[in-house]
């Protein structure tokens, strides 16, 4: 359960906006697609430019312009709008358990931008589906959290979650970004990792209790770059652990609703089918 103050400045913040900030805080930055995606379904036009424009006064976060990502250059639009968090609002995030990360400046080189809008709007539809099956969103990390002490690979992002029921018990997924079409020995070198990690319960250790579900999501930026994917993977093989694939615009259009894909059989499920309420253990 987060524990958070809930005003700055006189400013209360809804869940939604909360895990917003959280996103920011975490991975850097966001276009603000995501922010009208994520508070917009609970506010009229009006009142979210109202509270956009708020956020922005009290510092609580910023906007600056880049280029288009790649696939996504919306008729009649000439400025890209994106998110980062504000002085306040890093100051605010103390509250929540991921703590105050480092601010990032923004890179010019905008594709590492863009790598940062994906894991933010994976990182989003996930937590928010893991909450809508009734799971809590214990902690959301990126590259630079946890685990790179303690193992041989540093997913891209992590939620880790957890059962809200009498006898909690705990999970993670880890999220892979691809921007590149995969090479056969970099897919048999990073599945292999994870599997060492997970099976000696490196990411467990890291934490500081024990995930009794994993599981990987590897996200692709186009459908050929999906499709190679899911044929190097199946290739390479692999075991001891879930291993999700989905590319990113199929996300962006279908949400919650998405489907990902078990590469050997083709098997489409949402990210939280088969994972239980009461989480059994898929280590070993």
């Amino acid at each position: 359960m987060v524990v958070a103050k809930k005003n700055v400045s006189f400013m209360l913040f809804t869940d939604r906006e909360n895990l917003l900030l959280r996103i920011l805080n975490v991975f850097g930055y966001a276009d603000k697609k995501l922010m009208i995606d994520l508070i917009g379904e609970d506010s009229n036009e009006r009142s979210l430019r109202f509270r956009r424009m708020s956020m922005k006064k009290l510092k609580i976060i910023e906007e600056f312009m880049t280029g288009f990502p790649i696939g996504y250059n919306p008729k009649g639009k000439e400025t890209y709008y994106c998110l980062t968090l504000g002085e306040n609002g890093l100051g605010y995030c103390a509250n929540f358990p991921e703590g105050k990360q480092d601010k990032r400046v923004a890179e010019s080189w905008e594709p590492h931008l863009h790598h940062d809008f994906i894991l933010s709007r994976v990182a989003m539809e996930i937590c928010i589906a893991l909450e809508a099956s009734g799971f809590e969103i214990e902690k959301i990390m990126n590259e630079s959290g946890d685990f790179k002490e303690l193992t041989s690979i540093r997913p891209d992002g992590t939620i880790l979650f957890s059962t809200n029921t009498e006898n909690v018990k705990f999970g993670a997924i880890f999220i892979e970004v691809e921007r590149h079409y995969l090479e056969q020995e970099a897919v048999a070198r990073k599945l292999s990792r994870y599997a060492t990690a997970i099976h000696e319960e490196k990411f467990d250790k890291a934490v500081g209790f024990d995930l009794s579900q994993v599981r990987v999501v590897y996200v692709s930026t186009t459908i050929n770059k999906f499709n190679n994917g899911i044929e190097k993977i199946k290739t390479v093989g692999y075991k001891g652990y879930d291993l999700l694939c989905i590319e990113y615009h199929d996300l962006m259009e279908k949400h919650v609703d998405a489907l990902y894909t078990y590469p050997f059989t083709g098997q489409k499920v949402k990210i939280t089918e088969r994972i239980p309420k009461e989480i059994g253990s898929n280590h070993g």
